[in-house]
């Protein structure tokens, strides 16, 4: 074989080694990774979607169906009126 393809080939790498760390090493590394760990839970707990969620539409996206016909009915007296005797702002208000 061609030692000039082979290398062409195959680029040389470098060896790879773990890393020696002492026991305090491994301790402080593992106090960090529990740190993290802790730092990623709290605020996967603390997330402000599901907490505006829950506060403004109590947990779900969906409205119950007798909500709906509540706010339908719930309309003001002066929007049932005669049109005709309203002033022109009250009119432009009123769906038709």
């Amino acid at each position: 074989m061609n030692p000039a393809a082979h290398s062409a080939a195959c680029p040389p790498t470098l060896p790879q080694a773990e890393r020696y760390l002492s026991p305090a090493q491994q301790a402080a590394a593992a106090a960090a990774a529990a740190a993290e760990e802790e730092r990623q839970r709290r605020a996967a707990a603390d997330d402000a979607f599901s907490r505006a969620l829950k506060s403004m539409m109590g947990g779900t996206l969906v409205r119950a169906v007798d909500e709906m016909a509540d706010l339908a009915q719930a309309r003001p007296a002066w929007m049932n009126g005669n049109t005709q005797v309203c002033t022109l702002p009250v009119v432009l208000c009123v769906p038709l």
